[in-house]
């Protein structure tokens, strides 16, 4: 009983210490040349501020690891644009952080996309770091993955979506 007491004490001061050092990024809803500005800047601020307090620090996984720890996952909406679920794109090599990655861009309570964006089903990547080093050692590697990504369900209307 005290080993669980004690194990939800580290959980916990864990979360709080995620939250503090996690961050996230929403690239575009759409193809690669408007990425960033597709879903419009008031909905990528706060799905970007949602999606960065939805982070959590997990046990198990030091903080040398989530230094470098950047994922970035599809988040898929409707044609009326509601989130519908996601898929991890861009793993960050541990599965506990990739677990902990869709967990947070699930778990986002998403506004409808933007009305522009409406009409066919959308994907938006979500990146998804681990700690500002990573954020600011990794953010162009994985902006052009988050641009290679929206294109490759957004130009074929989410057809492997199964959801």
């Amino acid at each position: 009983m005290r080993s669980t007491i004690a194990h939800a004490a580290r959980s916990a001061s864990r979360f709080a210490l995620a939250a503090m050092f996690s961050t996230a990024l929403v690239a575009g809803a759409v193809a690669p040349a408007a990425a960033h500005s597709a879903a419009g800047p008031d909905w990528q601020s706060t799905v970007s501020h949602r999606l960065d307090a939805n982070i959590r620090t997990v046990a198990g996984v030091s903080e040398a690891a989530r230094e470098s720890a950047a994922a970035v996952v599809a988040a898929h909406f409707d044609a009326e644009g509601r989130y519908i679920g996601s898929t991890l794109e861009q793993p960050t090599g541990n599965r506990v952080l990739d677990h902990e990655a869709g967990r947070a861009v699930s778990t986002v309570n998403y506004p409808l996309l933007p009305a522009s964006l409406r009409g066919t089903p959308r994907t938006v990547p979500m990146e998804v770091f681990f700690s500002s080093s990573a954020k600011k050692n990794r953010a162009d590697t994985l902006r052009a993955v988050s641009h290679r990504i929206a294109a490759k369900y957004n130009d074929n209307n989410m057809a492997a979506i199964a959801k």
